[in-house]
């Protein structure tokens, strides 16, 4: 539940692009976890900045399968063994990518599939109504359905339309945030880089959920005890 909870601090409300809230996020973890040597908060960092991208819900946690009994080791005292055949299962559905917990199909409309993963694709809200709140209305939404979105503070221009601007060069990011927001005017902006920004207009879009895995692939049964990140977070 702890590192979860950390997981959800770090992907929410832009920390992994604040680098003086990341570097809190890292303190506050190394206080209260036992880390291997040499692992700090340069490696910390290193670590959070290739989870940009990353969310709760595409987090999974499990316990190392043990066997019934320990052992007992000369000088050291009793310690705990692997479950040798559970243990390889486990670290095969690692090497092989596999989602280890249950998939759990969710009440209402099926997502929408999407070309490139909401979870490693990064979005800029803006506020082109005039009303405040929309922009993190649109994050929040987003968020919940993968995307790492941050609300921009205050307002920009007045938008009749929503709008997604987009750096060529992420086109297939583009697209895939439009299926999330439908009827979104797609701008092309060079220089924009990989994050992509959407400007709420005064048409409010409601915000479609999305998938890029094929449920079929996902297991039926949960047989490493594993839970998503979104899952086990506290609520706020």
């Amino acid at each position: 539940r702890f590192l979860a909870a950390v997981v959800e601090r770090a992907t929410s409300g832009g920390t992994l692009f604040n680098p003086v809230r990341l570097n809190e996020v890292a303190d506050a973890l190394l206080s209260s976890v036992r880390a291997d040597k040499g692992f700090g908060t340069d490696e910390i960092l290193d670590l959070a900045r290739a989870m940009r991208g990353f969310s709760p819900s595409s987090s999974e946690f499990v316990s190392m399968p043990l066997a019934p009994k320990g052992r007992h080791v000369p000088g050291i005292g009793d310690t705990l063994v692997w479950d040798a055949y559970r243990a390889k299962a486990l670290f095969t559905a690692l090497r092989e990518d596999h989602p280890l917990a249950a998939h759990k199909p969710a009440a209402g409309p099926a997502p929408l599939p999407v070309d490139v993963p909401p979870q490693q694709i990064s979005v800029r809200v803006l506020n082109g109504t005039g009303t405040a709140g929309e922009a993190e209305r649109v994050a929040k939404a987003l968020r919940a359905t993968g995307f790492t979105a941050t609300a921009g503070t205050g307002t920009t221009d007045p938008a009749a339309r929503t709008t997604i601007a987009y750096d060529p060069g992420w086109d297939r990011s583009a697209k895939s945030l439009a299926t999330a927001v439908p009827h979104a005017y797609l701008v092309p902006r060079k220089g924009l880089g990989a994050t992509l920004e959407v400007t709420v207009g005064k048409d409010t879009p409601a915000v479609a959920k999305v998938r890029a895995e094929d449920p079929a692939q996902a297991p039926k049964e949960n047989k490493y005890g594993a839970v998503r990140g979104d899952e086990v977070t506290c609520p706020r």
